[in-house]
């Protein structure tokens, strides 16, 4: 495991597994294909400030994943993120999401730290929001 921005376990259950990806601002492009939810015990996945669009449809199968950041990235929907129930940090910024935030989104349960600001939500922040028991913070 000698990638760019990848690092692996080494040595126990896990040898060589991917644990985290971190290749921001590294100027990619296109959409992320749906098998990254396929390294099950990826924690960290950072690919903020890059021209890139995410489906979140199969996230739950990257169920070890608890840092996810995609600030500033082509993203236009955040729909599926609440199957992603490991999560304790995710930061969404500057992606010009619109609307209220998807009802499975208040599933994340762990989650300790949120961002979304400057993004263009409107209407009532969800009661269900007092179901995330574990946030700490959030900046809207």
């Amino acid at each position: 495991c000698s990638w760019y921005g990848v690092d692996c376990y080494l040595g126990g259950d896990h040898n060589e597994l991917v644990r985290s990806i971190v290749l921001d601002n590294n100027n990619l492009v296109g959409t992320v294909g749906s098998g990254i939810w396929l390294l099950t015990q990826l924690i960290e996945l950072d690919l903020s400030e890059n021209q890139i669009d995410v489906d979140f449809d199969s996230v739950g199968g990257a169920s070890s994943l608890e840092l996810l950041r995609l600030s500033q990235t082509n993203i236009t929907s955040i729909v599926g993120l609440g199957s992603s129930i490991s999560l304790r940090e995710l930061e969404v910024a500057s992606l010009g999401l619109t609307g209220s935030l998807p009802e499975d989104f208040f599933k994340l349960e762990s989650l300790e730290r949120l961002v979304l600001d400057h993004n263009n939500l409107s209407g009532e922040v969800s009661r269900s929001i007092g179901d995330l028991s574990s946030l700490e913070e959030l900046y809207l």
